[in-house]
């Protein structure tokens, strides 16, 4: 029945029938006493009964509040026995809404963060692994090869040092990548930021490598669109974004960076006319590691890393960023950030 109870009023019935029992003992402990014993006096007859009263109230007391607070005593067991290999058991707390209901429910989802966060990295340890293991394995090789072969030549040993060269210039990259993702795990101190100057900025840095793609780039981004961030983290976003765009286009394609604002986000468009991303597919290029053509993410150097970082990065500034795409006529990312103020004169 108390079950059905909130905390609240579990504790109001108990105070009020622990009070109630006391003034009903009191009164007919004094009544029982003047009756049995006529010559004692009043006042000696109300301390011993307050006493005992008291006494017993204390005992009545004590014993409703171990009723009444004998849910917090499973929730106190439940939470004692999480460990992280039992991450999925849950608390799922029944009956009234009540306070101890809430603290249940918000525990439970925190277990559901501690949960996925937990197999998130335990994924990404395993992927970071892999990608390592496969320029290390390049590089054993092909040492091992020239080493155990006693009439390797001078064209041999300038291939091996070609392909560990390459090998260690992936290693370069996959280690910054992992350090960029590493950093844009804290936000860090954040400023009013001019994502339309950022954006132009960005747009003359990958030219050189649009043109080397023979690809157009093309930009409409207006004069002023102010956001409040990590200027350094929001150029990841715009970086990671052309590069893309203009990397997975065809040669004579075309990337079209926008930015319009409305009275509460400023929204910045990244349209190219690559090859574009499968139906089902606009979900699972967010996540780490993730290619659509495996080997063509490597042929390019990619590690599936760049779009996972770009939207952490949003979302750590409270933002969203979305993808619409059409197979063989190219994709649309839109990221939306919240508006911020221009920086104050000084």
């Amino acid at each position: 029945m108390h079950r059905r109870l909130s905390l609240r009023t579990r504790f109001a019935l108990s105070m009020a029938l622990a009070f109630g029992g006391l003034c009903l003992f009191l009164v007919l402990f004094i009544n029982l006493g003047l009756a049995l014993f006529p010559g004692l006096r009043l006042p000696w007859a109300s301390l011993v009964g307050l006493a005992v009263a008291v006494s017993g109230g204390g005992v009545s007391a004590y014993w409703l509040a171990r009723v009444a607070l004998r849910p917090v005593r499973s929730m106190q067991g439940a939470i004692q026995g999480v460990q992280p290999s039992t991450l999925h058991t849950r608390l799922q707390m029944t009956g009234p809404r009540d306070e101890l209901r809430v603290l249940a429910e918000s525990f439970d989802a925190l277990l559901d963060r501690l949960e996925a966060a937990f197999v998130q990295q335990t994924q990404f340890v395993a992927d970071a692994a892999h990608e390592l293991r496969t320029p290390l394995a390049t590089l054993r090789i092909n040492l091992e090869v020239v080493a155990d072969d006693p009439e390797a030549t001078l064209t041999d040993y300038h291939q091996t040092i070609v392909t560990c060269e390459r090998a260690l210039t992936r290693l370069d990259q996959l280690v910054h990548q992992l350090l960029l993702l590493a950093t844009a795990e804290r936000l860090g101190p954040t400023t009013s930021v001019d994502l339309a100057g950022l954006a132009r900025q960005e747009v003359d840095a990958i030219l050189p490598v649009a043109a080397a793609h023979a690809v157009t780039v093309a930009r409409d981004v207006g004069t002023e669109a102010w956001v409040l961030g990590n200027a350094a983290l929001l150029g990841i976003v715009l970086r990671n974004l052309l590069d893309n765009a203009v990397r997975y286009n065809h040669a004579g394609g075309s990337v079209t960076l926008a930015l319009h604002t409305t009275p509460t986000t400023a929204v910045l468009t990244v349209i190219d006319t690559g090859s574009g991303i499968p139906p089902g597919e606009e979900v699972a290029i967010f996540r780490r590691f993730y290619r659509l053509d495996p080997s063509r993410a490597r042929a390019s150097g990619g590690f599936g890393l760049g779009l996972a970082l770009a939207h952490h990065i949003v979302t750590q500034h409270g933002g969203t960023i979305q993808v619409q795409s059409t197979v063989g006529q190219g994709s649309c990312f839109t990221v939306a950030l919240p508006r911020g103020r221009p920086p104050e004169a000084t």
